[in-house]
């Protein structure tokens, strides 16, 4: 039988212990990070559950008036907002929304150019974006809808609950809907010559009554004359 200094036999077994120690300590940290992960985790179902607890303990009558809240402040930011597009695109008309549909603001234009087959053909083009009625649902809902040319290009809506709402982050959709609207407009109809026809009507005090201009956005416009109580007709 041989007999292995302590020190020989400590050099023999080292490895196999330091590499089982190393193991151990990957283990540990591994396990760590597992942890600390599912006590985030709980965190945060608790938080959800708190939040939940306290949106059922309020009343209806609170919800409401958080809804009316929100619901001014983002309508005026929307008004604001949409109310630049016609300084921009001379021909669009502004107007508030209001009602059943919610509140916001839309603008709209009619134009007249030529079609695929050579003719006169209409073309219509809208943005409109309102915070929807309070419903059962308690809910903040943005919605938008826009036309250019005929041709839907918006149709979207974001919505979250009303006690957990973020008022920047729809002030942020309003403006990102509103700079992409007027991006696709621009796009789309800047390359087309588009003709406006917004009737006038001017009173006369002699023979010839009434006179309608019709013209807009071109340097051409076509006057229409109805003589009137004139004895030479």
């Amino acid at each position: 039988m041989t007999v292995i200094p302590n020190e020989s036999l400590f050099l023999a077994v080292w490895p196999v212990a330091r590499k089982r120690i190393e193991t151990s300590d990957e283990f540990m940290t591994d396990f760590d990070d597992r942890l600390s992960k599912a006590i985030q985790r709980g965190s945060r179902r608790a938080d959800e559950r708190a939040r939940a607890e306290h949106a059922k303990a309020m009343s209806a009558e609170e919800l409401k008036s958080m809804h009316t809240r929100y619901r001014l402040q983002l309508s005026e930011h929307i008004e604001a907002c949409v109310k630049q597009l016609p300084n921009h695109f001379p021909g669009f008309q502004f107007e508030t929304l209001f009602g059943e549909k919610g509140w916001g603001a839309a603008c709209s234009r009619d134009d007249i150019g030529p079609g695929r087959d050579g003719r006169r053909a209409n073309y219509y083009s809208r943005l409109e974006m309102t915070i929807r009625p309070h419903s059962e649902h308690n809910v903040i809902d943005l919605a938008a809808k826009a036309t250019i040319r005929n041709k839907e290009v918006i149709n979207r809506n974001h919505f979250e609950l009303i006690h957990q709402a973020d008022v920047e982050t729809f002030r942020e959709l309003i403006d990102v809907w509103v700079l992409e609207y007027a991006e696709l407009y621009a796009a789309k109809s800047g390359t087309r010559q588009e003709f406006r026809r917004v009737p006038v009507f001017i009173a006369w005090s002699g023979p010839l009554a009434v006179s309608r201009v019709t013209g807009g956005d071109t340097a051409t416009c076509q006057v229409h004359r109805r003589i009137v109580n004139d004895p030479r007709r």
